[in-house]
């Protein structure tokens, strides 16, 4: 789930007037005894996107000490994801990498990351392949290789993509196959006019506790197509027809994952971000809109304070439906929980 801090979204306590003057400093004296300190007690108060940019574009590139480059430019392209600054958080994560000589592959598999989210969905391609070939650290590598199969699928290479997935689900073990992933084949196999109810009877299996489990065995009370930009990822969907959405969620009406259907809750939308700040929830329903999905904002009361919540509607009536808007959520680098 995509949740700024309560420092980030109070958007008044964001605009501290110290932090500016202490980048001023720092711009002014780079080679000082006290920079990196100050540098680290700039990092620790900047909570802002102005805040953000002024240090990327003022500071790191007067910053010497390579080990202290590549650690402040992958922290500052960390925080750029956070507040979805996609382009910002490619560029870092470069500086960073290159910085390091290479070796920090967990930078350049979060630059692949950003560059999806922009639409550089070759380039990510590339780095992700980067990542696998050579990474020694076997999680990043499994991340990287789900990420090639990500691109290789919103580029319409759906074959290519399911041969991949399907030799990370063949590792069948929960400490190695993620629930992302699963979902995702669940996707592909959809996007190729195949069942998708296998990925998800594993995942029902190996997760049986996940979020995304909960999500899987919800019913809807309500039928719908799914639109086809759900089915193959938000930003860049390849065109699919839309009696393959509603024969998939047939299907899945007929052979759907779990037993006791008048009983399971109804998952009415999922939450994919809770702010104090309208204007934050507004920028975030906004990038959903762009994306494909049909995003709104929930005024709510909690704890004496107002809350704005954004939330996505999940259209149609089986397991595989809310699997598919969840796996879409996931491809466009959003996270969420089920609102019933």
């Amino acid at each position: 789930m995509i949740l700024l801090p309560d420092h980030l979204a109070a958007g008044s306590d964001a605009q501290d007037a110290g932090v500016g003057e202490a980048i001023d400093w720092l711009a002014a004296n780079p080679s000082h005894d006290e920079f990196r300190d100050r540098l680290s007690r700039v990092l620790e108060r900047a909570a802002d996107v102005a805040s953000l940019e002024r240090v990327a574009r003022e500071v790191v590139p007067l910053i010497d000490d390579r080990g202290l480059l590549a650690d402040t430019a992958a922290r500052l392209g960390r925080f750029a994801m956070t507040i979805r600054a996609y382009d910002l958080a490619d560029e870092l994560f470069e500086s960073a990498y290159i910085a390091s000589g290479g070796t920090d592959l967990t930078s350049l598999y979060a630059q692949a990351q950003a560059l999806l989210q922009i639409g550089r969905i070759a380039a990510s391609e590339q780095r992700a392949r980067t990542v696998v070939a050579e990474a020694r650290d076997y999680e990043i590598k499994r991340r990287a290789y789900a990420l090639v199969a990500r691109t290789m699928h919103l580029r319409g290479r759906h074959e290519d993509a399911a041969r991949l997935l399907e030799t990370l689900a063949a590792l069948d073990d929960p400490d190695y196959v993620e629930p992302d992933t699963l979902l995702l084949q669940s996707a592909v196999l959809v996007s190729l006019n195949q069942s998708g109810l296998e990925p998800l009877q594993q995942l029902k299996r190996l997760h049986p506790q996940s979020l995304a489990m909960h999500i899987v065995t919800g019913r809807l009370v309500e039928e719908a197509s799914l639109p086809a930009t759900l089915l193959t990822g938000p930003r860049h969907a390849s065109t699919l027809e839309s009696d393959h959405a509603e024969a998939a969620a047939g299907q899945a009406r007929t052979d759907g994952i779990g037993d006791d259907r008048s009983q399971a809750p109804r998952v009415s939308a999922i939450q994919v971000g809770s702010f104090s700040d309208h204007d934050n929830a507004d920028h975030l329903a906004s990038d959903l809109r762009e994306a494909g999905f049909d995003a709104y904002i929930e005024t709510v009361h909690r704890d004496g304070r107002s809350l704005e919540l954004v939330l996505v509607p999940v259209p149609g009536g089986s397991a595989e439906d809310v699997a598919l808007v969840f796996s879409a959520l996931e491809g466009a680098g959003y996270r969420g929980f089920p609102i019933y």
